[in-house]
């Protein structure tokens, strides 16, 4: 604040100064002369600062930057490590949600059911496990067969068919599917 303060009074001492000159000097070729080198010499002290500047570009340019603490390069290594670890969090957990909202809607569609979904995802971001829980819609058809050449009991075709349908369409195993109805 104060160079600028110093800066205002140079201005105005400069400017009285040109005045008691120019009352001083006689009219005529003489006055001109005077007025243009007081102009001159105004221009020269309202530019003194940014002159200043050009001659020690350096003091300018280190404006207390010495004082200002820097991270040490391990810190901003692990400052960028935590930043990839977070975001490589958010982006699996968006990615495990669209999936399984992937899975649901496919599930409703082909076997009118609305199922709950819950994955696992390796450390590739792989498919691992598909978990799908939900209850049956609806009154199931009972088929009546009295013959006596099957006479073991038949496992729910319908949770066989999903399991079959997600591993086929997901290119996992049967084993990584697991459907669990009601």
């Amino acid at each position: 604040m104060e160079p600028l303060r110093e800066w205002v009074r140079n201005i105005v001492l400069v400017i009285l100064f040109a005045n008691f000159i120019q009352m001083l000097v006689p009219s005529g070729q003489m006055k001109r002369f005077v007025k243009v080198i007081i102009g001159f010499f105004i221009i020269l002290v309202v530019l003194n600062p940014i002159l200043s500047l050009a001659r020690y570009p350096q003091q300018i340019l280190s404006l207390e930057l010495s004082n200002i603490q820097r991270p040490s390069f391990e810190e901003v290594v692990e400052d960028g490590e935590s930043l990839r670890r977070d975001q490589n969090e958010q982006v699996k957990g968006e990615y495990k949600q669209r999936l399984s909202k992937q899975i649901e809607s496919f599930i409703e569609f082909n076997f009118q059911i609305k199922p709950t979904v819950e994955l696992t995802l390796d450390q590739e971001n792989e498919l691992e496990q598909v978990v799908i829980k939900g209850r049956k819609a609806g009154v199931t058809p009972v088929n009546v067969d009295l013959s006596e050449d099957d006479k073991e009991p038949k496992f729910d075709q319908k949770e066989e068919s999903m399991e079959e349908l997600i591993a086929n369409f997901y290119g996992l195993n049967l084993d990584q599917v697991e459907v669990k109805l009601d």
